[in-house]
């Protein structure tokens, strides 16, 4: 990371400079996106950006003109990436500075800042591997359909994950598990795929949303509905779908086997069948 995007104008990262007033630094007052480039194919752009847009309407964040996609090409130009090799594009936009700290915002121009970051990509063989994961309690704010850059619930459940051995934390709020905490989720019984449905208590993932394309035109049955820890652990399969990882197949939680402990055959046809309508290469 070389170059970074702020307000316009690029600098390097050595030079980029916020205020330490701004929003986002004293309150998390503000949103992201991750959007990410798989070899020379640039997944769900349009559909970041439109969610980005809806995060910023909720949270009335005024929304100057920005061409993102020149921004992204023109930071792929800076840092020399080839058309081949695959990142990401981190964009985050703040409310904006004040002039003191105040719980009470105003009409100020936002900060929108934006850069790119290496991202590897493997093998199906790679990912048919599998991931664990565990059960965590859902620690977060009350919108979480926003993607604000308040994470602290997520961080917290993340790094429990990674100390037990896992590499996800599957979150859990009353009785049914919603999503991972930096993923969407979805399981598989006899055949039939279960999420959970879109609400304020999950984020509309893009990869969520184009995998369902994916499950709506293979004629793969869908059922959008709530779920608990044990149909998790009783499930035939269970998936997590990311923008910078894909569709992965988890095959443990709470060290109890999913299925037979393997990817399964539902996960690698819908596997193929995503890489097949969104990349040029798989």
């Amino acid at each position: 990371m070389n170059k970074i995007y702020i307000n316009g104008k690029y600098f390097d990262s050595e030079s980029a400079k916020i205020s330490v007033l701004d929003r986002g630094f004293l309150f998390s007052d503000g949103i992201y996106e991750v959007i990410p480039k798989v070899g020379p194919d640039w997944v769900g752009f349009d559909e970041h950006l439109s969610r980005m847009q809806q995060s910023c309407k909720e949270l009335h964040i005024d929304q100057p003109e920005e061409n993102w996609s020149e921004v992204a090409e023109q930071l792929l130009h800076d840092e020399g990436y080839d058309n081949d090799q695959s990142c990401f594009i981190y964009i985050q936009v703040t409310r904006g500075q004040m002039p003191m700290r105040n719980h009470v915002y105003s009409e100020i121009t936002p900060n929108r800042v934006a850069w790119l970051q290496p991202m590897s990509v493997p093998s199906k063989s790679e990912v048919a591997k599998g991931v664990k994961a565990i059960f965590q309690e859902d620690l977060r704010w009350g919108r979480c359909d926003i993607k604000s850059i308040s994470l602290l619930g997520n961080i917290i459940a993340k790094n429990a994950a990674v100390k037990a051995g896992a590499e996800e934390a599957l979150l859990v709020k009353g009785d049914f598990v919603l999503e991972g905490s930096s993923c969407n989720l979805f399981i598989v019984r006899s055949g039939t795929v279960f999420t959970h449905p879109l609400s304020r208590q999950i984020l509309p993932g893009v990869t969520r949303r184009l995998l369902v394309e994916v499950l709506n035109e293979q004629s793969i049955p869908l059922v959008e509905e709530p779920f608990t820890q044990t149909e998790v652990l009783k499930a035939d399969e269970v998936w997590l779908t990311s923008s910078t990882k894909g569709v992965i197949p988890v095959t443990q939680v709470d060290q109890k086997k999913i299925g037979d402990g393997e990817s399964g055959d539902l996960w690698s046809k819908v596997y193929d069948e995503f890489q097949k309508k969104y990349l040029s290469e798989v």
